[in-house]
């Protein structure tokens, strides 16, 4: 029935033409940090947006009325129904588009780069202003272990690497002081920590803690795979 949603969000997110673009210094330097990620139906790829095949799928009435993803919104203007934008808390607000507002055959979609961070403490916000109970799982993985992934994978510039896992770093510290279960403001409890180790360890008895923790009524269980195995020498 859609009532429980789940966004996969990587810190970054996407790639630069190629996995092997990822890594190229010039390009990288240019991975911004957006606000949020929106619902995908309301999601665009600016590099996409004058395509053709693009341009002919009009984003869904939802992304600009529910999900306030339009320019005239965020100018402090009223939304399509005639309503002026309101705030959680009932004052009036600008809202914004997560990322860049599409214009246009675009309107109602937000526009991404092609490579991004995501901001998870501005993400938060950005849905719980829209009245969304939304909670960031935060998924920490052994660091040495995931170097060794994103080397193999993703990115082969030892100096890029290292650049992306420290502000993905940066991004979940925030995340946790703001709205871990210990963060100075309100809303506690909205960034979870989850580790992969401990899950591939516990498996079932570490996921149904998750899912109790997250209000999820479900004995749903995955077939586990342990990523970390093929990092790790026999001869250790």
């Amino acid at each position: 029935d859609r009532s429980i949603e789940i966004q996969h969000l990587s810190l970054p997110w996407g790639m630069w033409f190629s996995p092997k673009g990822n890594c190229n210094p010039e390009y990288a330097k240019h991975t911004e940090v957006v606000e949020a990620l929106v619902p995908e139906e309301c999601f665009r790829f600016e590099h996409e947006a004058s395509w053709p095949s693009r341009l002919n799928v009009t984003a869904p009435e939802l992304c600009r009325e529910e999900a306030h993803i339009s320019v005239w919104n965020v100018w402090g203007k009223k939304s399509l129904s005639g309503q002026a934008a309101k705030s959680s808390e009932g004052r009036g607000t600008s809202w914004s588009c997560g990322s860049k507002c599409g214009l246009g055959l675009n309107a109602g979609y937000a526009l991404y780069p092609r490579r991004f961070f995501v901001n998870i403490s501005s993400h938060v916000e950005w849905y719980l202003s829209r009245g969304v109970d939304i909670t960031a799982i935060v998924s920490v993985r052994d660091r040495s272990i995931s170097h060794r992934g994103k080397m193999r994978v993703h990115c082969k510039n030892e100096t890029v690497a290292l650049n992306e896992e420290s502000k993905a770093r940066d991004i979940m510290r925030e995340a946790l002081k703001i709205y871990g279960n210990n963060g100075k403001y309100g809303n506690k409890g909205r960034a979870m920590l989850v580790s992969y180790e401990g899950l591939m360890s516990l498996k079932d008895e570490y996921l149904f803690e998750v899912y109790n923790s997250l209000g999820i009524d479900s004995i749903y269980s995955p077939e586990f795979h342990d990523g970390n195995e093929k990092y790790v020498s026999k001869n250790n």
